[in-house]
């Protein structure tokens, strides 16, 4: 199923410590990275330019600066160049690396059908900045619904306007949220693609569909 694919491509793509942190953060959410303070804005890194992320880079403009690094941006966004900018940042993978330095990241799947759920929250919620992520809403069998905020257009819209005017309320929001939904449960589900990470579950289902002998 699709929803494995963010998960497939973190173990494939991100070093052990960084899978290993991800997974920490089920029992010990404070360990969960923060926005290092540097750029107070909204980052959108995003090629594919479906109309409605340009909708909602549109509004959420009204009330954050924002700064893209896809070919997706709007005439309000100031394009950031990543050679001179953050020349580390060349593959998706490195997205963390980028978002660190934002306050709020925006994060859009390409459809919101069932059972997709891509990288792109996690590479959010890794870096340390607070996601504001669009999908399906089985997301929450996943990730913690208190780590990101779901976009619903103008209810978005005010609480980030209530966020940018109140600085305690956007740190408590950010503080000590875990980042997995259900614990060990979640782990188990969807991240235990190796015998280290709850028991290799996750493993050994795709080895029975695969038909692999275990």
């Amino acid at each position: 199923p699709n929803i494995f694919y963010g998960t497939v491509v973190l173990f494939n793509f991100f070093p052990k410590s960084e899978y290993t942190k991800l997974l920490s953060l089920s029992s010990d959410s404070s360990l969960r990275p923060k926005w290092n303070g540097q750029r107070s804005k909204l980052i959108f890194f995003v090629s594919n330019c479906i109309p409605f992320r340009v909708k909602a880079l549109t509004e959420l403009s009204t009330v954050v600066e924002v700064e893209t690094a896809g070919a997706c941006t709007i005439p309000q966004a100031r394009r950031i160049s990543l050679a001179s900018e953050f020349p580390t940042v060349k593959y998706h993978w490195h997205n963390p690396e980028l978002f660190r330095h934002y306050k709020y990241c925006l994060v859009m799947e390409n459809t919101n059908s069932s059972g997709y759920l891509t990288e792109k929250l996690i590479y959010a919620l890794l870096a340390g900045c607070l996601p504001i992520y669009w999908g399906h809403p089985q997301v929450y069998d996943v990730i913690d619904s208190r780590s990101f905020l779901m976009y619903k257009s103008k209810e978005t819209v005010d609480t980030l306007r209530y966020l940018e005017s109140n600085a305690s309320a956007y740190w408590e929001y950010v503080q000590h949220m875990p980042i997995v939904a259900h614990g060990n449960e979640t782990l188990s589900s969807y991240f235990s693609l190796t015998q280290e990470f709850g028991n290799g579950a996750l493993q050994q289902k795709l080895h029975e569909r695969m038909g692999f002998l275990t």
